[in-house]
């Protein structure tokens, strides 16, 4: 987690002390990083011997992490606590007024619920993009084809694990997979002819963009540091500043 209920990052909070998780309330505790190739972070508490295992559902990889850092980079907010149906969630990456973006690496029972609701209270306003190292079918089956354009693609059957594929019906959205996003352009959707559907590149420029900046991220280096990365999205906001003069 990179922000606490005050929208504070590690680095940047004064009481450490009295973090709250956005989502449950409950205490964090800030990580601090320098070493090991991670980034600075909240973290819960563990449970002590004898005490009930936390239940707040906040959980997130190393690629959930590098693409809410890029979108930060490109300018988004992110980690933006929302209610829907009175229940609390964080959409990962939103730019203000226009659209949001969510990464799925899981889908717990806690993942489904909340895309669910996304997909049904804003259908026109969430971009979905899966981790395809996490959702890709074993059976995935890939081919060169030749568009009437003239160039030449690849394209992939049964892409999605069964799981997945349910939830991809019902959000729809962009499979990143070999550094490439891949959709399925079936009108008439729904899991038995998405299973056999022709699997194809999609994605706008502002996607790649974002890969191309999650992809350059490493945590090791200290370019990629929490700092630089804030500054580097105080240099985008200052020339989107000077452009609109």
């Amino acid at each position: 987690m990179l922000f606490n209920s005050n929208r504070e990052r590690v680095e940047q909070c004064t009481s450490p002390e009295q973090a709250r998780c956005p989502l449950c309330d409950d205490p964090l505790v800030a990580k601090w990083c320098e070493e090991g190739g991670r980034v600075n972070h909240w973290a819960h508490y563990p449970a002590k011997h004898g005490e009930q295992a936390r239940t707040c559902p906040h959980f997130e990889s190393e690629w959930h992490v590098k693409m809410k850092l890029a979108a930060l980079a490109l300018g988004w907010e992110i980690e933006v606590p929302i209610k829907l149906n009175g229940l609390k969630y964080i959409v990962d990456a939103v730019q203000p007024g226009v659209r949001a973006w969510e990464f799925v690496h899981t889908l717990d029972e806690y993942a489904v619920r909340k895309h669910s609701l996304l997909k049904e209270k804003r259908p026109h306003n969430v971009t979905w993009i899966y981790d395809g190292e996490m959702f890709v079918s074993a059976r995935a089956r890939g081919y060169m084809c030749t568009t009437t354009a003239g160039d030449r693609r690849t394209v992939y059957r049964r892409l999605l694990k069964p799981r997945a594929l349910g939830m991809y019906v019902t959000t729809r959205g962009l499979i990143h997979y070999k550094d490439v996003l891949y959709y399925t352009d079936r009108q008439m959707l729904d899991r038995r002819s998405a299973r056999w559907a022709d699997w194809i590149k999609g994605g706008d420029p502002e996607h790649y963009e974002l890969l191309k900046v999650a992809a350059e991220l490493d945590f090791t280096r200290p370019a990629d540091a929490p700092e630089a990365v804030r500054d580097k999205v105080e240099e985008i906001a200052i020339k989107k500043l000077v452009s609109n003069l």
